[in-house]
């Protein structure tokens, strides 16, 4: 059974919650970097359970699955990965887009799109993703085994990472 608390405080509170407070703030940077690490969480939490190290097929996996549908499948998991590339690293493209290898996907409202590239909002790629944490923890709880996997990852994470209510 997949733990109700684990996904409060790791999932709502620290995932979900400060990317929301970004948006509101209308700290979009902020926002981007954010909702791209949590895509990175997400593809942790989601690897088979031999796996310890989460990699780039991880995240695109992830995504194909619980993100693209949402995009009418115009944008992979792949151009995904490259703009979790360019956001994690100050912006520059990355060596997927500039090498032709993905779709470039733009956040930004006034940026001029070059051929092929893609528009996504901020506010619509953080919908996209929280939807698809929703779908992927639907999942988890109708499968036990997934579950003790997912709650196995949340535990590390609660240990790793600062999730604590007084921040120690």
């Amino acid at each position: 059974m997949l733990s109700e608390e684990l996904v409060r405080v790791v999932i709502e509170r620290g995932i979900q919650s400060p990317i929301k407070m970004a948006v509101d703030a209308g700290h979009w940077p902020a926002a981007l970097v954010l909702t791209y690490s949590a895509i990175d969480t997400m593809a942790f939490l989601h690897m088979p359970a031999e796996k310890t190290d989460v990699m780039r097929s991880d995240f695109i996996a992830w995504a194909e699955r619980y993100l693209t549908d949402a995009f009418r499948e115009e944008i992979s998991g792949r151009d995904l990965y490259a703009t979790r590339c360019s956001v994690l690293h100050g912006g520059a493209q990355s060596r997927l887009s500039r090498g032709g290898e993905c779709r470039v996907i733009s956040h930004a409202d006034t940026e001029q799109l070059g051929a092929g590239a893609f528009r996504v909002g901020v506010q619509e790629i953080v919908g996209t993703v929280f939807a698809g944490i929703e779908r992927f923890l639907e999942e988890v709880k109708s499968d036990p085994s997934r579950a003790a996997v997912v709650n196995a990852r949340l535990r590390y994470l609660v240990s790793a990472m600062p999730y604590r209510e007084d921040g120690t």
